[in-house]
């Protein structure tokens, strides 16, 4: 589900090392962006600000918090033809969207996001990974038999129904997370795995698939 926003000029905190804060600023960059990031104390004084290509400033914040690390484990892979098929249904649903946007991205498979949802998936705990919550965005599927891929999408994206289009929120008492990562306009890649668990952490479960997606922005 939704791990942040991203907005022209919002500083979003990604982190605090001693008194120092670090935040990430959106730019408008001739018809993309790019994002700044800011080393600033608590009282608002910017110490450092430093540009970085969109595509890589996940990647570095990734490499500090010592997941770039430790990012292979094969056995939780997607085929070529799952991750195709993901990709398309993600692209499909998102051209569905009513009212639609007139700034929705096409996604692209990332595969360091892919990654990063193979080393959690091997983890079989039934919980967002505390480790990329404000940096990436995390959807989460689990299945007591074989994984079909066309499913979690479809529950995912028919989670509309409980989205409140007039206040642009989950409606009251509902959930939509998913389906609103998963349409977010500015969301322009993703990259997913999923893994064999004989037990799963935090569910009663035994012998269930876990499907991980990451996205960035989210």
């Amino acid at each position: 589900m939704l791990a942040g926003r991203w907005g022209c000029l919002e500083g979003v905190r990604v982190g605090i090392m001693g008194e120092v804060m670090h935040r990430v600023l959106r730019m408008p960059f001739g018809s993309s962006y790019r994002l700044l990031v800011q080393s600033f104390v608590p009282s608002g004084c910017i110490l450092t600000a430093d540009w970085f290509n969109i595509r890589m400033i996940w990647r570095t914040f990734l490499h500090v918090g010592w997941l770039w690390l430790v990012l292979s484990v094969a056995s939780a892979q997607l085929t070529a033809e799952q991750k195709t098929e993901i990709l398309r249904l993600h692209n499909q649903y998102r051209s569905s969207v009513n009212p639609g946007a007139s700034n929705m991205k096409r996604m692209l498979w990332d595969n360091t996001l892919s990654q990063v949802a193979v080393r959690y998936a091997t983890t079989c705990r039934w919980e967002h990974n505390p480790l990329i919550k404000g940096i990436l965005g995390e959807n989460l599927f689990m299945a007591l038999g074989p994984l079909i891929i066309r499913q979690p999408l479809e529950l995912w994206y028919n989670e509309f129904n409980n989205y409140d289009f007039s206040n642009k929120n989950c409606a009251s008492g509902k959930q939509c997370g998913h389906y609103t990562q998963m349409v977010w306009a500015n969301t322009s890649f993703i990259g997913c795995a999923s893994y064999f668990c004989s037990n799963v952490s935090n569910f009663d479960a035994q012998n269930a698939t876990i499907l991980v997606c990451n996205y960035f922005p989210a």
